[in-house]
């Protein structure tokens, strides 16, 4: 769950945008959903939502989450394993397990990023004592926020050229995630574990920015 993601910079849902290959490819390669819209406008409302996979009253973490967290009943009901990038949020709603893998534990809210996060999980997954264990992956990288903050060089010190129509920043942080998700289709592919995952790949929301008019 990419946060801030916009579909119009992504090429499943924009043909002018070509700095997202790996993503388009995964596109190709499953069902692309156009008309799911959010119900807010920001991430502490956005995420225990999508746990929750209902509307809920306009209040943070109402508790006990657990009550209402459906996402985390399927999981246990079905016998996964969860593993999540344990951003912020997910303390106020998850029920404390010994169970559960925790991943980015060392990062503050907007350093979640894609790659590390990605990387941990691959390490995870490798060191599984029963590799026949369904697993619940779910993470929330902060590569698009507009104050991320990551290893990666900005896209001025990238050379990152124009994107006509798009903004810069975004353009180029987009990418970034795409890259990542590219290397983990590929992991995914090279395990055998590609034609046995549900992927989905979604935001919380969108951000406004304003609109660049090409000539």
């Amino acid at each position: 769950m990419i946060d801030s993601l916009r579909p119009d910079y992504l090429g499943a849902y924009n043909p002018h945008v070509d700095f997202t290959p790996n993503l388009d490819a995964l596109a190709q390669d499953s069902v692309v959903v156009r008309n799911t819209y959010t119900q807010y406008a920001g991430t502490t409302l956005s995420e225990p939502a999508i746990w929750s996979g209902a509307l809920l009253l306009h209040a943070h973490y109402q508790q006990p989450f657990s009550r209402v967290n459906s996402l985390e009943k399927l999981a246990k009901t079905d016998g996964y394993q969860t593993m999540v990038s344990y951003d912020t949020i997910l303390p106020e709603i998850l029920s404390p397990s010994d169970d559960l893998v925790k991943l980015d534990t060392d990062k503050l809210w907007n350093e979640y990023e894609t790659c590390s996060t990605i990387e941990q999980t691959e390490r995870a997954l490798n060191s599984r004592s029963n590799k026949s264990r369904p697993v619940l992956f779910f993470a929330q990288p902060m590569n698009v926020h507009q104050f991320a903050r990551n290893h990666w060089p900005t896209a001025a010190a990238a050379n990152w050229p124009s994107q006509p129509g798009f903004v810069s920043r975004i353009a180029y942080e987009v990418h970034q995630v795409d890259t990542c998700m590219g290397r983990f289709v590929s992991y995914l592919k090279a395990t055998g574990l590609y034609d046995y995952s549900i992927i989905v790949l979604t935001a919380d929301h969108g951000d406004a920015t304003r609109r660049i008019r090409t000539p």
